[in-house]
């Protein structure tokens, strides 16, 4: 019996464990330590890029800025007095040498209150947090009045129109697959459903078990 050969596309299926992704999710946190003033998104909430979404009490990081402005103030004025009190008698000071020791002290204290100052001013604009691209609230924790560490998550936010599907594949499949190839993709999640991607990177080789 004779039988006309076919042109036919084959398909290769490949069973992988992995996880959903989005290409882009950040977990936001202040930059300063204070009280939570306003959480004003939860979670599942769909928010836009720039959009406030939390707030910390600034006014005690206000009052915070304000004492180190003090400290810097009082330290310029003790310089001043030190130079009105001397400048013309510097042998009362301990003479020439021990004087400009002693500028150079007031100097190195005037420097260090004012850095701490200008940090201190900078956490009044990190009392707030904003969206940085548009996306889905994820999860959202922070009861109001909550004392808040710096760093602490507060939001995470993941763009979800935007999925990736990260999956470890075992070595003897990795031949079957390339950068650039179109794939077609079934969840255990979502029965009779097809997410069409593109395998957008590859590891350079595979190890001895499984790579991801």
């Amino acid at each position: 019996k004779y039988i006309s050969p076919e042109k036919r596309q084959m398909k290769k299926t490949i069973s992988a464990s992995g996880e959903v992704k989005s290409i882009r999710e950040a977990d936001l946190a202040f930059n300063a330590t204070g009280r939570l003033r306003m959480l004003s998104v939860s979670k599942g909430d769909v928010v836009t890029n720039g959009q406030f979404l939390a707030q910390l009490d600034s006014y005690s990081v206000s009052q915070t800025a304000q004492a180190y402005k003090d400290t810097r103030d009082i330290a310029m004025r003790n310089r001043d007095l030190f130079v009105e009190q001397y400048k013309d008698d510097k042998d009362a000071a301990g003479g020439e040498e021990e004087y400009n020791i002693q500028i150079r002290t007031h100097r190195e204290n005037i420097s260090k209150a004012e850095a701490n100052y200008q940090a201190n001013v900078a956490n009044v604009g990190n009392a707030a947090i904003y969206a940085p691209f548009g996306g889905t609230v994820i999860d959202a924790e922070g009861e109001t009045g909550e004392v808040i560490a710096i760093g602490t998550m507060v939001v995470k936010l993941a763009d979800t129109d935007n999925l990736m599907f990260e999956v470890v594949l075992d070595q003897e499949d990795y031949g079957f697959v390339k950068q650039g190839q179109g794939v077609n993709i079934e969840l255990d999640a979502y029965e009779r459903e097809i997410f069409s991607g593109v395998v957008s990177k590859l590891p350079l080789y595979a190890n001895g078990g499984s790579s991801p």
